[in-house]
């Protein structure tokens, strides 16, 4: 492969000595001057990561020897520069001029041009690589055979120290694995020594050396080791040397990266399109290879262009003309989009280069846009009018939990928030009411703010005209672990297991094993319900049937202890908890005579299903059996616990039997304490249904049974 370092520079008024001039005129220029215009680019070594051309200098020199330009750095190469009429010479260095290095290398070129006034022509540099390259190659035997830490030591001269190239006072290449490196030959020295030294677990230390004369710079020497015990000394030394230039020069291109322009317009200051076609105009040095736009998540080719409204015309292979009709830009969508430019040259020129346009009109609404737990979405619009124009956005719901719905639109007036941006964000009213406990809590206004499993269209108008509609869907994957009941190993179903559940958990005991049970009744969701029956255990009289999410466990042998409360990641607030049930209801029989309950023995029993969204630190713990309850807690009557607060909660009583023969399915609305908060604790849902509203009181009828089945939240 020839690897050769070229200097390419599109030198407009430099001319190589003998070459061709072109006929294209400086434009602008001044009398008896030659215009020159400098660019630089790259093409690496194939071999690492080593960039010569952070070490880089450039040395301009008129016909008497005098130095008139000079520069130190890639960066500081000027665009453009104007240079009298007549002979000159550049030179050029790239990299460190280091005596034994594993990366850098350095090259340098020089040519000899004469700038005609008027006239642009082009100079090119071969700069040559100055270093000797040694490849040392070691075959497997030698890893095989050798201790850990055998090397090779490469340096320059007759006779290679191995303390000194130890002790750094000898530039050397220490070769512990294959690889590739590079010396730098001094004045007059035309050798290289080596030294093998490896340790053989059964031989001993063995060491072999050797020196290849007539060494020539920018040579390549390969240095092939192997072992065997068949040969002399153990190791096998082969020495390859290739002194073709076509075979070890690095290849480095300075060539100028392609260009784009706008066609009467800047493409840094923002476009704000309304009508009619762009063009964009593409040079390059090199033949153009490959030029996309990017728009989004689309990709055009513009080289050979498809897409209805883009075409492009190569007026040559270095040059590009693409234009953007009407028919592509206005179906654009509203808003800010950024056209993105890669263009690719065969030269290896490469440029990515972007425009902002911006488009009038409603702007679409993305996931961003919305909050599924603070129930708000910002709406936006794209206005370019001068004037204050009367911006008004419209929202509303037309499908939610799956089924249809009609509602009013809810309108708001858009504010300026930023350079051509309307915006109106349309957040829920809340109704606030009392609850059976005496508190405040609210409810959201219908009609009012977003909800999740939803669709909404929406729209805006400018002074009255319509300018846009759409409509997006608040789709959420949130849902209840198992609400459906159908597995058989939940630890709700168990009998004391329930101490270290994810989820479900009951108060299943080697007393009371019935007190949740998978099983089936008319009206139930697939093929299994959750059967929630109480029973009279000895000692305690009463075992509510129950159900929550939290664990459940035994303290001692009469003392039962639930502990409400799981993890949970809420990504949307719930209206209501669904859930179909069945109830049968008696009258209490069981009274233990504690305080606290509303009723009492010979009273209507009830049974309860609630759901809570909480923000707590802990569990919240309860224990009851035969002795008063510690714990009991209702979230109707208390904002909080010890554990952190209740944000909302569902309530439903069931103060007798269910009508009928078959499940009944119900919405059970939330009341939020709060509806600002968000859960941010380790705990932050609980569900509980129980045969008897107070059963840790140990009150309540013996016989009550309550079926529940497909639990799953509405929004």
């Amino acid at each position: 492969m020839k690897h050769l370092i070229l200097y390419v520079a599109a030198l407009a008024g430099l001319l190589l000595g003998g070459g061709s001039c072109s006929k294209e005129q400086t434009a602008g220029g001044t009398e008896g001057y030659g215009r020159v215009e400098m660019a630089l680019s790259t093409t690496r070594s194939d071999e690492g990561g080593y960039d010569p051309f952070e070490h880089l200098a450039v040395r301009i020199y008129n016909a008497d020897g005098g130095l008139i330009r000079q520069y130190d750095s890639q960066e500081a190469l000027p665009s453009s520069l104007e240079l009298l009429a007549g002979d000159y010479r550049i030179e050029v260095e790239l990299g460190e001029e280091l005596p034994a290095s594993f990366d850098a290398r350095c090259y340098r070129g020089a040519e000899s041009f004469t700038v005609t006034a008027g006239q642009t022509s082009r100079v090119d540099v071969e700069c040559r690589l100055r270093n000797t390259v040694v490849e040392v190659s070691y075959d497997p035997t030698v890893a095989k055979n050798f201790n850990e830490g055998y090397l090779t030591w490469v340096a320059a001269g007759d006779k290679l120290d191995p303390t000194a190239a130890e002790e750094g006072s000898l530039a050397a290449l220490r070769f512990t694995e294959s690889g590739t490196g590079y010396l730098l030959l001094p004045e007059g020295v035309t050798s290289l020594s080596w030294l093998f030294r490896g340790e053989h677990p059964e031989k001993g230390l063995i060491e072999k050396s050797g020196r290849i004369d007539d060494v020539k710079a920018a040579g390549k020497y390969q240095l092939s080791f192997r072992y065997s015990e068949d040969l002399p000394g153990f190791i096998d030394f082969t020495l390859t040397v290739d002194t073709s230039t076509d075979d070890h020069d690095d290849t480095i291109i300075f060539s100028p990266d392609p260009t784009i322009t706008g066609d009467g317009f800047d493409m840094k200051a923002v476009q704000k399109y309304t009508s009619g076609e762009r063009r964009f105009l593409i040079t390059s040095m090199g033949a153009l290879s490959s030029t996309t736009l990017r728009v989004g998540d689309a990709q055009y080719d513009l080289l050979h262009p498809t897409e209805p409204g883009i075409t492009a015309q190569l007026t040559s292979e270095t040059s590009l003309t693409v234009t953007l009709g009407e028919e592509f830009l206005s179906q654009l969508p509203a808003g800010s989009q950024t056209l993105t430019f890669d263009i690719d040259d065969e030269d290896g020129g490469h440029l990515t280069a972007t425009s902002e346009f911006r488009f009038e009109g409603l702007i679409m609404v993305g996931e961003g846009d919305y909050d599924l737990w603070n129930n708000t979405v910002t709406l936006r619009a794209m206005v370019f009018d001068s004037h204050t124009p009367a911006v008004r956005f419209s929202l509303r719901r037309t499908r939610a939990n799956g089924e249809p719905v009609s509602e009013e639109w809810q309108q708001l007036d858009g504010s300026r928030t930023g350079e051509d941006l309307y915006t109106a964000t349309f957040a829920p009213q809340w109704n606030e009411s009392n609850n059976e406990g005496g508190l405040s809590v609210y409810t959201p206004a219908a009609g009012s703010g977003i909800f999740a499993n939803a669709e909404y269209a929406y729209a805006v108008t400018l002074d009255g005209t319509p300018r846009g509609e759409g409509s997006f869907t608040t789709s959420t994957t949130q849902s209840i672990p198992d609400g459906g009941m159908e597995s058989a190993s939940l630890p709700c179903f168990g009998v004391e297991i329930s101490s270290n559940s994810s989820f479900w958990a009951s108060g299943n005991n080697s007393f009371a094993k019935t007190l949740c049970s998978q099983g089936t009744f008319a009206g139930m969701g697939g093929s299994y319900c959750a059967k929630l029956a109480s029973s009279s255990p000895p000692l305690v009289g009463l075992a509510a049937g129950n159900l929550l999410s939290g664990l459940f466990y035994k303290d001692g042998l009469t003392t039962g202890v639930v502990e409400f409360g799981q993890p949970y990641t809420w990504q949307a607030r719930p209206r209501a908890m669904r859930v179909k049930y069945h109830a049968t209801v008696g009258i209490v029989n069981n009274d233990k005579g504690y305080a606290g309950p509303p009723i009492k023995s010979g009273d209507q029993d009830r049974a309860t299903i609630y759901a809570c969204i909480v923000d707590w630190s802990a569990r919240h713990k309860v224990s009851s059996g035969t002795s008063a309850p510690t714990g009991a807690w209702n979230p109707t009557t208390m904002q909080s616990t010890d554990e952190g607060a209740i944000i909302g909660y569902a309530m439903l009583t069931l103060d007798g039997n269910t009508e009928g023969d078959a499940m009944l399915t119900r919405d059970i609305e939330f009341h939020f304490y709060d509806h600002a908060a968000r859960p941010s604790g380790k705990y932050a849902i609980v569900i509980s249904c129980s045969a008897n509203a107070y059963g840790e009181y140990m009150l309540g009828c013996t016989s009550n049974v309550l079926y529940v089945d497909d639990f799953e939240w509405v929004y």
